[in-house]
């Protein structure tokens, strides 16, 4: 019984090792063919020169957003099936689960790039308020959204220092809308 139990053991640790490891090979391939590089560039932006902003620039591959791995995970969202697409893509790529002890068959919702995805939670709970006080439309607000979606989605395996620095920055759910949709550029190639 007990060699079953290690048996059994070493071929989790192995298949979670092999996991990691596809993982890392695939972005790194990725990221050494130049296709998800952070350009790296910062311009200041068209519309606030003399503003001390200045617009965050990513090289990405664009995305089919219509395209989803479970149709039966999609959930109606108050902004259309569209954002209700994207958001599920979003939760998808930021969450994940992890065990909390080897054996132990509960787990525990991990998160990557906290301040990203936190962020994006915030925004969403913003323009909800705002669609609820009539200060924005429901278009308004889904094409909001949909490019706060957009760049989470296209960042998710870039090195997104400089977008979370400004995040954490933010005075305010109005300054990240803003940081998302003015001062974010998505270069797609």
């Amino acid at each position: 019984m007990k060699s079953k139990f290690i048996f059994i053991l070493s071929m989790l640790v192995t298949f979670q090792f092999g996991v990691f490891a596809q993982k890392t090979v695939a972005f790194n391939t990725l990221e050494s063919s130049g296709s998800m590089k952070n350009s790296g560039s910062v311009n200041p932006p068209a519309e606030a020169s003399s503003s001390s902003k200045s617009v965050i620039e990513f090289s990405v591959i664009p995305q089919d957003s219509k395209e989803i791995a479970n149709p039966e995970d999609l959930e109606d969202h108050f902004l259309g099936r569209e954002i209700a697409i994207k958001y599920l893509k979003f939760n998808n790529g930021y969450t994940y689960k992890a065990p909390i002890a080897p054996g132990n068959p509960a787990t525990k919702t991990m998160f990557r790039k906290p301040a990203v995805y936190e962020s994006v939670l915030k925004v969403e709970k913003y323009l909800k308020k705002e669609v609820k006080k009539g200060e924005l439309t429901t278009e308004q607000a889904a094409s909001a959204f949909g490019k706060v979606l957009d760049v989470a989605n296209s960042t998710l395996y870039l090195g997104t220092s400089e977008l979370e620095n400004r995040i954490r920055e933010a005075n305010g759910q109005q300054e990240i809308v803003d940081l998302y949709t003015k001062y974010v550029k998505l270069n797609y190639n």
